[in-house]
């Protein structure tokens, strides 16, 4: 699955508009592959569909 995040930038954290690939799903928390390629620890999301 992808998802599009909708927010302020933060390097550190995650980029406006950026579309990161979600490798699971556990109880409402995201894990994803950052820009760098790297799995990062599990975030939450707001869901827009």
């Amino acid at each position: 699955m992808k998802v599009k995040y909708i927010g302020e930038s933060d390097p550190v954290y995650m980029i406006n508009s950026h579309i990161y690939d979600v490798i699971s799903l556990e109880e409402g928390w995201y894990r994803i592959i950052d820009e760098e390629g790297v799995i990062t620890d599990i975030v939450k999301l707001e869901v827009r569909l």
